[in-house]
């Protein structure tokens, strides 16, 4: 890879994943950013915010002076966001509720 050419500000290993299928030179920077959808707050919206947040997080640690990725995923399942699963029961339902159903990336 070449030289450095910007950070990932995620932990996801499927944003990892995909920024080296494009054989691009990145380290990642761990950032905390409080994961809480704001009351009305629409899924599009909510994502969004979440990717400039963490972004931004990145751009404050970031040891040099270089392009800070910040992204996000949400699930949503009829119109409802569905937060990160609270224990294993949650994470069952969640699945159940998934499960057999069509999802755009």
């Amino acid at each position: 890879m070449a030289d450095l050419q910007l950070y990932l500000a995620s932990a996801s290993p499927r944003r990892k994943a995909l920024l080296e299928q494009l054989n691009l030179s990145f380290d990642v920077l761990r950032v905390d950013v409080e994961e809480q959808r704001q009351a009305q707050e629409q899924a599009v919206d909510y994502v969004r915010r979440l990717s400039f947040d963490k972004a931004m997080a990145g751009v404050q640690v970031a040891p040099q002076s270089l392009p800070v990725l910040g992204s996000d995923t949400i699930v949503v399942c009829d119109g409802q966001v569905m937060e990160k699963p609270k224990d294993i029961e949650h994470s069952r339902q969640m699945l159940s509720l998934l499960s057999g159903r069509q999802h755009q990336s």
